[in-house]
């Protein structure tokens, strides 16, 4: 399985990430992609020092159960938000590369429910459901 990757918007990065949104179809997507430090003669150099076998997708960055926004912005807040946020461990973000607007805070997109960043209070609610499965 590919995705094919439109309109790459770097959000923020660290000393191993960069941050991204990016437009996939009509929906917007949000991950981290390693970076190729010091460079590995396995990989075919990058211009840019990103190793595109390193391509994390933040499941987060959806509408309830659907991968994915329709909005760029709340894209790219949310891709901020999950990089700051400590119980991702991706290290934060040392350079932002958006307007200060967009840099999105963990506080911001943090479930009530549960505490988690981006869940929207389906995966946490959708946990405590008992299934019957004798029944199926």
């Amino acid at each position: 399985m590919s995705l094919t990757l439109h309109e790459i918007i770097p959000v923020g990065e660290n000393r191993h990430w960069t941050f991204i949104a990016a437009r996939c179809g009509d929906r917007w997507l949000g991950g981290a992609v390693g970076k190729t430090e010091p460079p590995s003669a396995k990989l075919p150099p990058s211009a840019d020092g990103l190793d595109p076998n390193m391509f994390f997708v933040f499941p987060e960055v959806s509408d309830e159960l659907q991968l994915g926004v329709l909005d760029r912005d709340r894209a790219i807040l949310l891709v901020g938000a999950i990089a700051q946020d400590i119980e991702s461990t991706y290290g934060g973000i040392t350079t932002w590369r958006v307007a200060p607007e967009l840099q999105g805070r963990p506080d911001d997109f943090r479930c009530e429910v549960c505490d988690r960043v981006g869940c929207q209070g389906v995966e946490c609610v959708g946990a405590d459901i008992d299934l019957d499965m004798e029944g199926h």
